[in-house]
């Protein structure tokens, strides 16, 4: 393996000028910076690398970090960002990352400068609304499931800059240490830039690290602060995964923005009369329902939308894989799906749930509990018509904690079953 090594041996100089470097070729295979080196690294073409590491060091990456066996490691005190507004922000596709303690990726005030709307001496906007002085904030931008944007700044004498853009996607992601994308704080005379951008798509998740998108402070003489950014997390596993922080926030006047936290999951299963389920090749059926959950262990200050979260708060799973608290906050489920109302929520069901019948029809097991109640629904097409419940298996009482079974014996030519859980 060809390695590329940088090593300041041990001189750290904040002020230091980074050592530039263009990666444009498959030679290079490992990157390492260590012991207070700082680099410039940019990516102009696809690169195949194996290892990125940071040792007590600083990179600014510039393009894609990519490759199908790639693992970044940032270990002591290590920072990792991307230069300002630069759009493609710190994008990683790996197959593991891992951020210890001490470490982080930090893109805050990396991101954009005021928007044209923007006014006076408001904050910027973006996931929430700046607040306004002196005339109007901008309105808020971007896409809440999968933010992709930079923020922005506010404005005054001079600009703020907003918050910049972190995409990871992964199949392990160990975080112990800090997602950055926080806004400028304001000045004498300026408003706050707003949060950025943070996305992560991994199949597993884990650590106590920190994920912050948040506003900055307002300035001085009416500047106003930033709103907050925008935060989507999607794992298939997140068991391991406890963040002592994961925000978007902003100050008293300006928006907080949007987070998410959640398991895209697959949530129906076939069943034919001729005695196949088939629960190991489901169909994901978009924006459709919720599923109530705890969030257990629960992040010490989880929050969304300007309400702090409590350890008994059930969210809400809606199928797109996004989490969010306070249930009855119609205000939320506008920003999130254009109304103020949303479906009741299914179950997922895995391989060897679900168990044809003789003769037809189906039994599904699933892992029930205690005091909540569980209805079997099907309906014979996937995409259209109602979802009706299986007469006798609708609103059952799971008493104990532990398998609960649900039957169909029609004799159907063909049927897809949900399994809707309420508490």
């Amino acid at each position: 393996m060809t390695s590329l090594v940088f090593n300041n041996l041990g001189t750290y100089a904040e002020e230091a000028i980074p050592t530039p470097f263009d990666c444009n070729t498959n030679f290079v295979e490992r990157v390492e910076v260590l012991r207070g080196a700082r680099v410039a690294l940019t990516v102009t073409q696809a690169v195949t690398l194996a290892s990125v590491a940071l040792s007590n060091a600083a990179l600014t990456v510039s393009g894609t970090l990519a490759g199908p066996e790639l693992d970044v490691t940032l270990r002591g005190s290590s920072v990792l960002s991307h230069a300002a507004g630069d759009s493609n922000g710190v994008s990683i596709a790996a197959s593991t990352v891992a951020i210890g303690a001490g470490s982080m990726i930090d893109v805050s005030g990396k991101g954009a400068f005021a928007l044209p709307e923007t006014e006076g001496r408001s904050g910027g906007s973006y996931g929430g609304r700046g607040a306004n002085s002196y005339g109007s904030s901008a309105p808020t931008y971007g896409d809440a499931c999968w933010p992709t944007d930079l923020g922005s700044g506010g404005v005054g004498d001079g600009s703020s800059i907003g918050g910049g853009r972190i995409g990871i996607e992964a199949e392990t992601l160990v975080l112990d240490g800090e997602l950055r994308a926080n806004g400028q704080d304001g000045f004498i005379y300026r408003g706050g830039g707003s949060g950025g951008s943070i996305l992560l798509n991994v199949s597993a998740l884990s650590g106590a690290g920190v994920l912050k998108a948040n506003g900055g402070c307002n300035g001085s003489y009416g500047g106003g602060a930033g709103g907050g950014g925008r935060v989507a997390v999607y794992a298939q596993d997140l068991q391991g995964f406890a963040p002592s922080a994961l925000e978007a926030k902003a100050i008293a006047g300006a928006e907080w923005g949007t987070v998410f936290l959640g398991v895209p999951r697959t949530v129906v299963v076939t069943c034919t009369g001729q005695g196949v389920c088939d629960p190991a090749g489901p169909v994901v059926i978009p924006y459709e329902g919720m599923e109530p959950f705890v969030f257990n262990p629960m992040p010490v200050s989880l929050a969304t939308n300007g309400t702090a979260v409590t350890p008994d708060m059930i969210f809400e799973w809606v199928n797109t894989g996004l989490w969010r608290g306070t249930a009855d906050d119609a205000v939320w489920l506008e920003r999130l799906n254009g109304q103020d109302t949303l479906a009741a929520g299914f179950e997922a069901l895995t391989a060897g749930q679900a168990v044809a019948q003789p003769g037809g029809g189906m039994a599904v097991t699933v892992n029930g509990v205690a005091g909540w109640r569980y209805t079997l629904e099907r309906r014979e097409s996937l995409t259209e018509g109602e979802w009706l419940p299986v007469p006798g298996q609708a609103d059952i009482l799971c008493e104990v904690s532990g398998p609960l079974q649900l039957n169909d014996p029609a004799m159907l030519p063909q049927a897809f079953y949900r399994v809707v859980a309420a508490p």
